[in-house]
This record gives C-alpha cells, sequence and structure tokens, in this order.
C-alpha cells in the first residue's frame, strides 16, 4: 500500500525524522579528541 494514500503512515514517518535526528547530535556534541 502507498505510504502516500495512507494518512496515518504519513504521521509515522515525521515522528521517526525527529528520533533519527536525535540520534546524531549526541556523537558531535561530544568532545573531539
Amino acid at each position: 500500500m502507498p505510504p502516500t494514500s495512507s494518512p496515518p503512515t504519513g504521521s509515522m514517518s515525521p515522528i521517526f525524522f525527529p528520533s533519527t535526528m536525535s540520534a546524531p547530535p549526541p556523537p558531535p556534541s561530544l568532545p573531539p579528541p
């Protein structure tokens, strides 16, 4: 089924984006060696 046709699926996509974005920030935040 196309995710674009499913409104509920689209809502889940945005939620996943922030989750993935939160992961990268932590590593860079650490002080470089």
